[in-house]
């Protein structure tokens, strides 16, 4: 389960969990978008905002990390290149 899927199955939003866990929402933006991660504190902090343990936190941010870094990998596949268009221009 990623950090945004923990959020939605306790039916918060971003701001609602800012707002608990003390940070700014685009921070939690970030987290759930795996372009950062909380530090210690901050996991400890939502664990306890979303009522689960540090651990689960912990997997929840290395799922969102693994996610996002598959979304990037793919889209880096799918996208063609100036090379691959002219490629096929010239076709």
């Amino acid at each position: 389960m990623t950090l945004r899927q923990l959020r939605e199955s306790k039916y918060l939003m971003q701001l609602e969990v800012a707002e608990k866990a003390g940070v700014a929402p685009s921070t939690i933006s970030k987290w759930e978008r795996g372009l950062t991660q909380p530090d210690l504190r901050n996991m400890r902090q939502l664990a306890v905002v979303f009522g689960v343990t540090p651990d689960d936190i912990k997997k929840a941010v290395e799922e969102t990390t693994a996610d996002a870094n598959a979304t990037e990998n793919s889209s880096h596949w799918e996208q063609p290149g100036k090379d691959d268009i002219a490629n096929i221009q010239s076709k």
